[in-house]
């Protein structure tokens, strides 16, 4: 964020900007930033379930699952 101020942009005027994995700095820096985080229990239920299955001989022959992200919205972005 620093590098693009420094570049003489504004965030979000300019650029909007999304980091991963929701932490406690995120919400307090200047502006907010707007973040997406995987389900990491869901992930390795789901992981653990085909690991399972495969330790067992099973093929999955289904696709992987999709799980939902959660998001925090706050300043960073804005619409296109």
């Amino acid at each position: 964020m620093q590098a693009i101020r420094d570049a003489g942009l504004a965030i979000p005027g300019d650029i909007s900007i999304v980091g991963f994995d929701e932490d406690l700095p995120s919400r307090y820096v200047n502006p907010p930033l707007t973040t997406v985080t995987n389900p990491a229990a869901s992930l390795g239920a789901a992981a653990s379930r085909l690991l399972r299955g495969a330790l067992q001989g099973h093929i999955a022959l289904e696709p992987a699952p999709v799980l939902p992200v959660l998001s925090a919205m706050r300043d960073s972005c804005r619409p296109a």
